[in-house]
């Protein structure tokens, strides 16, 4: 019996690590509240083992045959890994729904993405037509100041 409780207070601290990082990662009120329904049922394994410890040797000896460990303690330890699952399946959906809410994000992220691509594009095809023109324009003035300059020259003579 003694084995068999050391045994459940194992897979207990097992247990109780992988919930701690769950309730961690997502505290919202389902897992909260799973956590603590996984806290109620290890209360009461704990009465159970705590009232199985308070008995003497004889009441060990004959709980040993009449209640056997499977009949008297392994329903709260099931009772708790149900929850510690439960409590797992949470985690998993709530992870899932976090991961799909990223995705939409990502998406939407990338559609302004290629919106602001285009005006950016749209913006330099302006800017180098501008910029031609103004080349033209300059190169127009120059000559005109060329034609001004033989005109100056001429009437200086």
């Amino acid at each position: 019996m003694i084995q068999q409780l050391a045994d459940a207070y194992s897979r207990i601290a097992h247990i109780l690590s992988r919930t701690e990082l769950s309730l961690y990662l997502y505290p919202n009120p389902r897992i909260k509240e799973a956590v603590n329904q996984l806290h109620v049922c290890l209360i009461h394994f704990m009465l159970a083992a705590l009232k199985w410890y308070k008995k003497r040797r004889v009441s060990h000896a004959i709980s040993a045959v009449l209640k056997p460990w499977a009949l008297g303690y392994e329903q709260h330890v099931e009772a708790i890994e149900e929850q510690a699952r439960r409590i797992e399946g949470l985690s998993s959906s709530t992870s899932q729904a976090e991961l799909r809410v990223q995705h939409r994000e990502i998406r939407e992220l990338r559609k302004e993405i290629r919106e602001y691509q285009l005006q950016v594009s749209g913006l330099i095809d302006v800017i180098n037509q501008q910029g031609k023109q103004l080349i033209e324009l300059a190169l127009g003035e120059i000559n005109n100041i060329d034609i001004l300059r033989e005109i100056l020259l001429t009437l200086n003579r």
